[in-house]
């Protein structure tokens, strides 16, 4: 087990069970309480977890925002399958935006298997897994940096002269009243440019209640 994936069963038996003793975390995932506080340390550090004495409590997830390290060790089973679905929207020779979400990374992967295509994403992580298959063209949208992340005015300036075939978007929420959500605003306004620029938009939830399937939602230039 990683560092990671060991913060990640911390973060999951806090979440289960809303407070867990030092002594009962490290015996539950097999390893030293020194190890168990030390990753605790962290978690605390990022605004993951709250220590109290004798052992921790999670923050609120719907008031965090977990860094990209953690995110992609959370349901990664269904991100993939989200990606296998994904995939069949995508052509040979087409331009295609990917959002800076794990999910996307995850499709990623599968990109390869297409040849003569033009990826745009602001992921530092993701344009990084693309850039290992020779057969597309990769470019990183550049701006301010943000766990591994480009955002800001730079980056909006550059999607602005680009127009897309299709783009994958993650959300962070869906209603049927108000639509898609986002928590952070620099990421709020790239995913509505976007939106703009493209022929296709397709999201990408990784939500368990979303029923594992991707909602494909068409776009004209002029909306």
């Amino acid at each position: 087990m990683t560092s990671d994936e060991r913060r990640i069963s911390i973060l999951n038996l806090l979440r289960k069970n809303k407070y867990m003793s030092l002594r009962n975390l490290a015996k539950n995932i097999a390893y030293s309480e020194s190890t168990v506080r030390r990753d605790l340390n962290i978690l605390e550090r990022q605004n993951l977890v709250k220590r109290i004495r004798g052992g921790a409590i999670p923050i609120d997830e719907s008031l965090i925002e977990n860094r990209q390290s953690v995110k992609q060790n959370i349901n990664t089973l269904l991100k993939k399958e989200i990606a296998d679905l994904a995939i069949d929207f995508v052509e040979d020779y087409q331009t295609i935006f990917l959002d800076s979400s794990s999910t996307s990374q995850s499709l990623a992967h599968l990109l390869t298997r297409k040849n003569n295509l033009n990826i745009f994403t602001p992921n530092l992580v993701t344009a990084r897994l693309l850039e290992s298959g020779k057969s597309n063209n990769v470019f990183l949208l550049g701006g301010k940096m943000r766990d591994s992340i480009c955002e800001g005015k730079f980056v909006l300036d550059t999607i602005s002269q680009l127009n897309f075939d299709i783009a994958f978007i993650s959300t962070r929420g869906f209603s049927v009243n108000h639509g898609f959500s986002e928590r952070i605003e620099s990421e709020s306004s790239i995913k509505q440019l976007v939106k703009q620029k493209s022929d296709k938009v397709v999201m990408l939830i990784d939500e368990v209640n979303c029923k594992m399937k991707c909602i494909e939602k068409r776009t004209t230039k002029n909306q």
